[in-house]
């Protein structure tokens, strides 16, 4: 499960930062 919040946390940044 560690991977898929890693990932989702990844993809929130991204979503945020742009």
């Amino acid at each position: 499960m560690s991977h898929l919040l890693f990932g989702y946390l990844c993809f929130a940044v991204s979503f945020s930062e742009r």
